[in-house]
């Protein structure tokens, strides 16, 4: 998207800028009378709560009472108009639009700006400032996404892409038939642990269709494969969870010590499940590499799988 502005605010830069700024001064200003009129509302019906008052026959008191009571709403209501004006007006002094002259150098540089800027949120400003509309557009049988974008200017500009389809895990495809997998994966893991394997490497007969526990079970019928039976396979074997979880480290510790040979694990095929002999976990390389992780955390080890999700815009990628 980034490329997209650039291109799409490089030919008319400076109209875009201005015509993007003078569009928020009329709003900002819109927005102010706003809250003026707001204002002069509660003004009005503060005085007029106090003519009332000051009107009424003292003797009546209950009358009195009342009137008074409305009057005090009324004057809160102005203090809480006035508080909304000077708030608006302090916020407009700090996030204020940029200056004619500011905005014709921005537009001007704006590349370079881009490039050499780390302020996220200067660059989502000049965003702001520039691009009006998005409009959407997915194909649910071609996974193709398109926006449209409609930037300050009146120029317009596409960007297209195709999703993942269901059941991709980003992962490659490992470079051997489903049927390979399913045969390599039959004797120790359920259907469910197949299908899951085939989509995450992306073994799939289709490009489009992912694998389910079903069709894994189809499948391993045709090529006379018997169904998994336990037979105290779980017993006499570990997963990545529960291996965390005797050694009291996080998934992804355990994940870091298969990959560099100090656990040893297995797997019935790339992607698959891995499989830890409880033996293994007792071996002095594994008892030395767990040791070291204490005294460098300083905090005690937990089996909750560490690893963190971040989200980025495309935006700040770029």
């Amino acid at each position: 998207m980034v490329q997209q502005m650039l291109a799409a605010v490089s030919g008319n830069a400076i109209e875009a800028a201005l015509q993007a700024a003078e569009q928020e001064r009329m709003n900002q200003g819109a927005h102010r009378r706003s809250l003026e009129l707001g204002l002069q509302q509660a003004r009005y019906q503060a005085g007029l709560a106090e003519r009332r008052y000051l009107a009424v026959d003292p003797a009546q008191r209950l009358v009195a009472s009342e009137l008074e009571a409305r009057w005090n709403v009324a004057l809160e209501r102005v203090q809480e108009a006035e508080a909304k004006c000077a708030e608006y007006d302090r916020r407009m002094e700090t996030t204020g639009i940029p200056s004619k002259e500011s905005l014709v150098s921005l537009a001007q540089d704006l590349p370079e700006v881009w490039k050499t800027s780390t302020d996220m949120r200067l660059k989502q400003r000049i965003v702001h400032l520039v691009l009006r509309e998005i409009i959407a557009d997915v194909d649910p049988v071609s996974y193709k996404v398109t926006l449209l974008l409609h930037w300050a200017g009146g120029r317009h500009s596409e960007v297209c892409w195709t999703k993942n389809p269901i059941g991709f895990q980003g992962r490659p495809d490992m470079g051997i038939s489903a049927e390979e997998v399913i045969g390599k994966m039959a004797a120790e893991h359920r259907d469910k642990e197949i299908a899951d394997t085939l989509n995450r490497q992306r073994g799939r007969a289709e490009p489009l269709r992912g694998w389910t526990e079903q069709r894994v079970a189809q499948t391993r019928k045709e090529l006379n494969l018997p169904e998994f039976r336990d037979a105290g396979l779980a017993a006499r074997t570990m997963t990545l969870e529960q291996a965390a979880k005797r050694l009291q480290v996080g998934v992804s510790t355990v994940r870091r010590l298969i990959d560099q040979g100090v656990l040893i694990a297995r797997q019935a095929a790339g992607c698959a499940p891995w499989k830890i002999e409880p033996a293994a976990l007792d071996s002095e390389p594994v008892r030395r590499a767990i040791g070291s992780i204490a005294p460098r955390s300083g905090r005690k080890r937990t089996s909750r799988d560490d690893r963190q999700q971040h989200i980025f815009s495309g935006l700040a990628e770029e």
